[in-house]
């Protein structure tokens, strides 16, 4: 594995070894790779800086035997805090216990010195971008699931049967065109788009609805005028309203809906459009 300059220049490190000579020598080559090295002369010290600045490092790399801590207290401690985060052990020794017991903490490596830096900087280098992948998918995530929440708090409101069919983190497309009675129309009530859902309950094609005015889908003419004058109240209020409205299908049934308008409004703060939410009435 080759690894350039660029990308170890992107990573930040935790080391800690309590031998001032191999400290200072092997810091000086790492602040030559590395985007910024944090430096610790015993697991006490590293510990504390691994709990203030645990969020910037991407691997921690430790000798084992050191006074105060050693570095497998300090590694499992740190582990307490961060379970996936690379940490790499170093000693002059081979150690058939200390190598179990690393292991056993989670310790990522276990390298023995004299310590090789063309070695170790590639080792530092796919343990980091496994990490911080690893961090990514953990952060979209939990964006996913921010995002699950909201589209659950919005559309209860909308059709309460939706609960059961809203536990997947990325199912908000699907949900909204399959589940949803949505209708988008310009500010003259044309439908611009409808989901699915409208298509199947009301037995029109997309292609029929489009281009024509949301009254295709009322019952009778009182019914649009109703709504008529629902939009008005919504332009001037400036705000969703709510309102019961009969609507058709295309084979004649009729069904009350509970409608919530939305109205939408372009740069210059005229209204652009409406979105009209429907939740059939019991």
């Amino acid at each position: 594995m080759k690894v350039d300059l660029k990308t170890l220049k992107a990573i930040t490190i935790l080391y800690v070894e309590d031998d001032e000579m191999m400290r200072v020598q092997t810091v000086k080559m790492f602040e030559n790779l590395f985007n910024k090295v944090y430096i610790a002369e015993d697991g006490v010290i590293g510990l504390d800086l691994f709990r203030t600045y645990g969020a910037e490092i991407d691997v921690v790399i430790s000798d084992i035997n050191m006074p105060n801590m050693d570095g497998l207290e300090m590694s499992k401690e740190i582990r307490k805090m961060n379970k996936d985060i690379p940490i790499i052990i170093t000693t002059a020794y081979s150690d058939q216990q200390n190598t179990m017991s690393a292991l056993n903490i989670g310790v990522s490596r276990y390298v023995n010195k004299p310590l090789k830096i063309g070695e170790l900087s590639e080792t530092i280098a796919d343990l980091s971008q496994k990490y911080r992948k690893s961090e990514n998918i953990n952060r979209i995530t939990q964006q996913l699931v921010k995002d699950h929440r909201a589209i659950k708090e919005h559309t209860s409101e909308l059709q309460g049967d939706y609960d059961t069919m809203k536990s997947q983190l990325d199912m908000k497309s699907f949900l909204l065109d399959n589940y949803v009675f949505k209708i988008n129309t310009d500010k003259l009530a044309v439908i611009s788009d409808v989901t699915s859902r409208i298509e199947s309950f009301f037995g029109y094609k997309k292609d029929e609805l489009i281009g024509k005015e949301i009254r295709v889908l009322q019952s009778d003419d009182t019914s649009f005028s109703a709504l008529q004058k629902s939009l008005l109240e919504a332009t001037r209020l400036k705000k969703e309203i709510h309102n019961v409205f009969s609507m058709q299908t295309k084979s004649g049934k009729s069904f009350d809906f509970t409608v919530t308008i939305v109205p939408s409004y372009s740069g210059d703060q005229m209204v652009s459009g409406y979105t009209f939410y429907l939740n059939i009435n019991p």
